[in-house]
């Protein structure tokens, strides 16, 4: 089966505070994206559980067994979410800045 891409509305109650998705399914992996929008949300814990529900949901699908992710240096908190989870660090990458 072709996965391209796999999108959650992620909300608390009947509000929407961010997305998570699961996309460039290559060979046997996949990456996972998320972002709360809502400031107010973040530190919640809420990531913790993004992470873990995209998890679930890409090891059902037939041939993953492995998900991706990629985290600024300075967002300390999303590293959290993911080594909570069980993920192991494999590289750093440091914060872009764009000049205009």
């Amino acid at each position: 089966m072709d996965h391209r891409q796999v999108s959650f509305a992620v909300c608390v109650g009947e509000f929407f505070i961010g997305s998570a998705v699961l996309k460039y399914f290559e060979g046997d992996s996949c990456e996972c994206w998320y972002y709360i929008v809502n400031e107010l949300q973040r530190g919640k814990g809420y990531a913790k559980e993004i992470v873990n529900l995209l998890c679930r949901v890409a090891f059902s699908i037939e041939g993953v067994v492995r998900v991706k992710a990629s985290v600024l240096k300075s967002n300390s908190m999303s590293s959290k979410a993911l080594l909570s989870n069980g993920s192991n660090e494999r590289g750093k990458f440091v914060d872009e800045k764009r000049v205009s």
